[in-house]
């Protein structure tokens, strides 16, 4: 019995032949059926729209349709069913012929049926639809198979004659349907004829099909390279009867491989030619290839360099430093580029520049990496002595501007002393005029009036304080040394402010201060250091029209380093050395950028006409540098300006 039951569509008007078919097959011993029942050809249409069925048994007479047109309907709706005609007309071969040939598994005359003989014609209509169906798909698949691939597929008679050509035969020749039954040796290049005819005719005779390459002259003249497989099909007999050729274009292919050898050809001419050392690794830092140059640099043939890493020809620092490079790149994939030591077998260390990029496959993974360096020692010599060079003409070039600059510097205090002198010439006389006076003013003011007394005490210690500045000018222009003792800066500090006190008033200025307590005495002459706080105050003063803060500190601290001051300006002061720090800052309009550089120049000054003469720093500098100090003007960070003079600690016993 089958394991599942056939099921059967039967379409018959006739109630009781549709009994009689029930009951023969019901009998049947070797199958089991499954058996849906339809009068009309409307119904079983609808029925077959919506269930699936085996096979169909079909009346061609019908109360909505008569004829073989039945059977054309039903065809139409389910193609792919088996469908057996039963009918009572006999002796009617013509229409069974035909129903046949529309697609009727059968013909069979109602009164000539069997149950058993019905019951196998069921199954075989089955099994013939099953097969043909096959078929069908088989071909249709090896159909698209042909039409669509590039590979040139014909199928020749034993002598070479073409039975069929796939449709990719059209990009070598014509139309492949007008190829049919031509010579298809007629297209195979002079020179591959014999060759190919030979093989072909191995291969009908033996039934062993051969593989072979040869040329192929296309419809334009063009040559064309293929490779061909051959097989056999063979006849009832054993012999063979057709021969199937799968063909395909090596064409291009060759030609690429044409062009990569000719490309690394090129490649290994002009790296063998390059003066730099080029070699490749593979991921594992094993030496794959090495130019010439590579080769006499590490002094070892190419043979035994493939293999080896960089521990087998460097110093172990320098192999490690090149493996960690390596690995960079494999890691990044990034180009590697670097100026490092080389020290070849047996050789001095030299200064190379390395590059350094990532191999890839043609599935673009890292496969290793291709270095190319070069010697750049004497390169890298000239460069330093180049450098040296630059340095040491900026040097004499600084040193040059140094002295010239000095040397202007002494023209115009030259300048300077020869005005202070007629100056002092001019101005000293009536400075005595105006003491005389103010000293017989003094003897003859009335006593009460304390006022009067103040004012005169205050101009004559103005006017001995000018005659003490025209005197220090005068000492200033011809470099005397000054009259030091140990002195307390501090103390010169506050008398300086005191002396400047009415202007501080005048200005609505705040004054801060941060003396330190225990500051270290230092050698200096008193009058000539209240004569460059006093300027400093003054210029502080004159940076603050509309009021500000006047900040006054004081401090020591041990030299560590020169540099830590102008080297300029140093002087005698020298690493170690204990210095004495006092700083002003106001809070003014500050120094422009542009002046920073020319504060110290005789004559310069950015104030008013009658405000000041140009003078009043250049003495200053001069006064501090006589006391072996450095004095340094900036612009603060907050705005405003600092001064810092430094001065020599007095580590000697107190006079």
């Amino acid at each position: 019995m089958e394991k599942r039951p056939i099921k059967a569509l039967i379409v018959e008007d006739d109630p009781l032949f549709l009994g009689l078919l029930r009951q023969m097959l019901a009998r049947v011993p070797f199958a089991a059926f499954d058996l849906a029942c339809c009068d009309r050809l409307d119904i079983a249409l609808q029925r077959l729209r919506n269930e699936h069925f085996d096979v169909v048994l079909l009346d061609l007479t019908l109360p909505d349709c008569h004829g073989l047109q039945t059977f054309t309907k039903m065809h139409a709706q389910a193609p792919a069913l088996p469908i057996i005609i039963l009918t009572g007309v006999e002796d009617d071969e013509t229409q069974a012929l035909e129903a046949v040939r529309e697609g009727a598994q059968d013909y069979l005359i109602k009164g000539e049926i069997e149950g058993k003989m019905l019951a196998r014609i069921m199954r075989y209509a089955i099994e013939r639809k099953q097969i043909e169906q096959a078929l069908r798909e088989r071909e249709e698949f090896f159909r698209l198979i042909s039409e669509n691939v590039t590979d040139l597929i014909a199928v020749l008679d034993r002598t070479g004659k073409r039975l069929y050509n796939s449709p990719s035969y059209k990009n070598l020749f014509d139309d492949p349907g007008t190829m049919r039954g031509t010579d298809s040796f007629v297209e195979i290049h002079p020179e591959d004829q014999e060759k190919v005819k030979r093989i072909f005719q191995e291969t009908v005779a033996t039934g062993i099909g051969q593989r072979t390459e040869y040329r192929f002259v296309s419809g334009d003249g063009s040559v064309r390279y293929v490779e061909s497989v051959g097989s056999v099909i063979k006849s009832e007999t054993g012999q063979t009867n057709k021969v199937v050729v799968v063909s395909r274009d090596m064409t291009e292919h060759r030609q690429a491989v044409e062009r990569l050898r000719q490309s690394e050809t090129l490649y290994h001419s002009l790296v063998e030619s390059l003066p730099q050392n080029i070699f490749r690794k593979d991921l594992a830092g094993r030496f794959t290839f090495g130019n010439q140059r590579f080769c006499q640099a590490v002094r070892i043939p190419l043979e035994q360099i493939l293999g080896k890493t960089d521990f087998d020809f460097y110093p172990a620092e320098l192999a490690e430093k090149y493996q960690e490079d390596d690995r960079t790149v494999l890691k990044t994939g990034d180009i590697f580029e670097t100026v490092e030591e080389n020290q070849p077998p047996g050789g001095e260390k030299i200064d190379v520049h390395v590059v350094k990029i990532p191999i890839y496959n043609a599935q673009g993974q890292i496969t290793g990496i291709q270095g190319i360096y070069w010697d750049i020692t004497k390169q890298k010599q000239a460069e330093e002595a180049l450098l040296k060079t630059l340095a040491d003409l900026k040097k004499s070039h600084e040193d040059l501007k140094a002295a010239q600059m000095q040397l202007i510097q002494a023209a115009k205090l030259e300048s300077v002393g020869t005005l202070a002198a007629g100056v002092a010439h001019e101005v000293k006389n009536p400075l005595q005029t105006i003491l005389m006076g103010l000293d017989y003013l003094t003897r003859n003011c009335p006593v009460h009036e304390a006022t009067i007394g103040m004012v005169l005490a205050d101009m004559r210690s103005a006017v001995k304080r000018a005659d003490t500045i025209v005197r220090g000018l005068l000492h200033f222009s011809a470099a005397h040394q000054p009259d030091a003792k140990d002195e307390d800066l501090n103390a010169v500090m506050a008398q300086s402010l005191l002396l400047t006190r009415y202007e501080l008033t005048k200005s609505r200025i705040v004054l801060r201060g941060d003396l330190a307590s225990d500051l270290p005495r230092v050698r200096l002459d008193k009058a000539k250091m209240e004569q460059v706080f006093i300027n400093l105050f003054m210029n502080a003063i004159h940076a603050m029209p509309q009021g500000g803060t006047l900040t006054v500190r004081t401090w020591s601290k041990r030299l560590a380093r020169i540099e830590e001051i102008d080297e300029r300006t140093a002087g005698n002061l020298k690493a170690g050395d204990t210095l004495v720090i006092a700083e002003v800052e106001d809070t003014g309009t500050g120094i422009p950028e542009e002046n920073l550089a020319k504060i110290f120049d005789p004559f310069f000054t950015t104030k008013p006409t009658g405000v000041g003469t140009g003078l009043g720093l250049p003495v200053t500098k001069k006064i501090i540098e006589l006391h072996g100090g450095t004095i340094d003007i900036k612009n603060g960070p907050a705005g405003g300006v600092q001064v810092t003079v430094a001065l020599k600690a007095q580590t000697m016993e107190r006079e």
